[in-house]
This record gives C-alpha cells, sequence and structure tokens, in this order.
C-alpha cells in the first residue's frame, strides 16, 4: 500500500495533462528560437507590407497592377479573369499579412519561462520512463492504482459486499437447479423407455437401462445434478455404470441404442462402431444395420464388421486386408465396386467357397438392403 501511494502521489505531484507534451515542445522551440524567429517574420512582413527602395511594398505592387488591368479588362476576356485571380490573391496575402503581424508581436524571448518549460518536460519525461509511453497511458495507470489502492483499504468491506453477493447468486442458482433437477426427472424417465425399446430392438431385450440424477451441492454449468447411466445386460446381473461395461461388443451396441436416441439431439460429426457385431447375427444383426444406417442421415458411421446383414446396408464399403511382403507386414485399406462388395459379402456368407448360389444370395440381401434404406426416414 505504501508503495502505490507514493507513485499516486508522484504522479499526482507532476500532474500531467493531455497533450501538454506537445505545448511545451512547441513553447521551448518557440524560445529557444525566438531570436531567429523574430527576424525571420520581421523581414517578411517588411517585404509583404513596407515600401522598399523601388517605392512599392509587394502588396502595393500587385495592387498597382490589378488597378492597370482593370482599365483593360473590358477589351479582352483574359484580362478580366487575370485581373480576378490577381484580387483573389490580394486578398489572401493581405490576410497572411496581418497573421504574420500578429505572430511577430507575440514573439519574446524569457529565460525564465525557458528553464520552467525545460523543467517541467524533464518531470514528465520522468513520468513517461516509469509509468507509461504517453501521457494518456500514465493517468490511466494512476486510475489502476487508485482502485487497488481502494481495493486494499477497503478490502474488508468489499469482501463482505462480494460474499453477499456470492449468497444471493448461489441462492438463485439453487432455486434454478432445483427446476432443471425436476425437468430431468421427468425426462429421465421417458429418456429410459425410449432407450430400453432401442436396446430391445437390437437384441438386448434381455438388459435393464436406469438413469440415476442425484442433485448435489456442487455447482456446474448446467445445474447441480450428477447424472449417471446404469445397465444391466443379462437378469440378476447388478446395475452398474455404463462406463463400466467391459464388453466391447455390448458396448457398442449399447452406444448403438443411445445414438439413435440423440440422433437429433448431438453435434458429434462421427461416429466410430467396432465389434458391434459381436455375439448376434441373423435378424439381430440386420436391426443393428438399419439403426446405424438411420444415425447417418444426421452423421458420418464408420463400422468395422464382419457380418453380411451390416455390410450390406453400407453406402461405401472399404476391405481391409494384411499383407506380409520381406518379413514386415502392412494393413491395406481399398474402397470395393458394387461387384466387388458383392463378392466380399458372398464370401461373408458362404466363407472361402464363393459359389454362384453365394454370389446370387450376397446380390439380393443387397437389394433388400436399398429397399430398407430407400425407407428409412
Amino acid at each position: 500500500m505504501d508503495f502505490i501511494k507514493f507513485q499516486i502521489d508522484e504522479i499526482s505531484n507532476i500532474n500531467p495533462k493531455i497533450g501538454e507534451d506537445e505545448e511545451l515542445q512547441e513553447s521551448f522551440s518557440m524560445l529557444s528560437n525566438a531570436e531567429k524567429i523574430e527576424k525571420s517574420l520581421l523581414l517578411s512582413y517588411s517585404m509583404l507590407r513596407n515600401s522598399g527602395e523601388e517605392g512599392y511594398s509587394t502588396i502595393d505592387g500587385l495592387s498597382y497592377v490589378i488597378r492597370e488591368l482593370r482599365t483593360i479588362e473590358n477589351n479582352k476576356s483574359e484580362i478580366k479573369k487575370i485581373v480576378s485571380a490577381l484580387e483573389s490573391c490580394y486578398y489572401i496575402i493581405e490576410e497572411n499579412i496581418d497573421d504574420i503581424r500578429t505572430i511577430k508581436d507575440n514573439i519574446y524571448y524569457d529565460e525564465k519561462e525557458l528553464e520552467f518549460v525545460n523543467g517541467r518536460m524533464y518531470q514528465l519525461g520522468i513520468a513517461k520512463k516509469k509509468y507509461g509511453e504517453t501521457i494518456e497511458e500514465i493517468l490511466n495507470y494512476k486510475k489502476d492504482l487508485e482502485v487497488r489502492f481502494d481495493e486494499l483499504s477497503n478490502f474488508g468491506e468489499i469482501i463482505e459486499k462480494l460474499e453477499k453477493e456470492k449468497a444471493e447468486l448461489e441462492k438463485k442458482i439453487g432455486e434454478k437447479a432445483v427446476e432443471i433437477h425436476n425437468i430431468r426427472v421427468l425426462i429421465g424417465k421417458e429418456l429410459e423407455k425410449k432407450v430400453k425399446n432401442e436396446l430391445d430392438y437390437i437384441g438386448l431385450n434381455k438388459s435393464t437401462f436406469k438413469i440415476n440424477i442425484e442433485l448435489t451441492e456442487n455447482i456446474y454449468s448446467n445445474g447441480m445434478d450428477k447424472v449417471q447411466f446404469n445397465i444391466s445386460t443379462n437378469p440378476g446381473q447388478p446395475l452398474q455404470p455404463l462406463e463400466e461395461i467391459v464388453s466391447g461388443g455390448e458396448l457398442s451396441r449399447i452406444m448403438l441404442a443411445l445414438k439413435t436416441v440423440f440422433v437429433d439431439k448431438d453435434e458429434i460429426p462421427t461416429v466410430i462402431f467396432d465389434e458391434i457385431d459381436t455375439g448376434i447375427s441373423g435378424r439381430i444383426a440386420q436391426r443393428v444395420g438399419e439403426k446405424m444406417y438411420l444415425i447417418s442421415k444426421n452423421h458420418q458411421v464408420l463400422c468395422v464388421t464382419h457380418l453380411p446383414q451390416i455390410a450390406s446396408m453400407a453406402d461405401y464399403n472399404y476391405l481391409i486386408a494384411k499383407e506380409s511382403t520381406n518379413d514386415k507386414t502392412f494393413t491395406k485399406v481399398r474402397k470395393m465396386d458394387k461387384n466387388e462388395k458383392k463378392y466380399e459379402i458372398a464370401r461373408m456368407i458362404g466363407g472361402s467357397e464363393v459359389t454362384k448360389l453365394t454370389l446370387d444370395n450376397s446380390e439380393e440381401m443387397i437389394e433388400m438392403a436399398n429397399i430398407l434404406k430407400r425407407n428409412i426416414v
């Protein structure tokens, strides 16, 4: 506080004014060169106003020229234009002569004033070195110091005021949090039903899904609730948090159910499903493929699968294969065309042997998938 007070007092004692440094610089230049300035102004004034050896000053000579030309201006139009232009010059010069005389009469040399200007410029120079490059910066710095000093001087009252404001805000937040909690509880019951329906549809009909919504004392950006999705995938198995599901296949299908429910709500651009076909086949596999295609209406969906029912639903198929050469193994990914897609799905259906029957079966499966996709909205 002592140091801040010292800085405030120092700036206050110097008492800089906006624009003062420019005025001082101008005064210093004038006072330092008063004799030269006065001599130049006097000479200029004399040449413009006073008559010289020829008997005419500049302004008098110009006046004489104008009078002479006026006597002949009616004989030629160009002369009238010249007279008009010279008259304008005459008034401009006359006005500037008056300005020169005024400045000349106010030029003086005062040694004491020069000393004062020098001293004042030195004071401002010190302030600029310590508190800012410009007077405006110095004054802004002083304001900041005064605010800091006031806060330190009255920190008890300020903290008491802030604590009161904090308590009022916490009360308002608490009231809003209870409203949000009640809404979440209602929506949570609806969400449980929707997710359970999706789980049943994709073969997890023996699972139980519950949403635990606990109102806590902690304040978060979206309320004061701790929300936990709990699931049991088999009868008699206790409910456990979703993130503790160990099976990759089960977790993928649970996420598929959630994504289907939230398809119009989240903003995740890409969803990746791996091992989603673990432990399923037949009609359930077909349903999983349908749900993934529904999600792909709003998101990019990538899926690694070995099931023909799922692969046939894809808009684009890529073959992933490992190749070994010279004791090195490479993974190659290649986009397949329609014929290659039909062949690989036939291989999924029949194993290593691809026959005309499996190819026909593959073609029929792809056609059925296309019909399904056209009807999914």
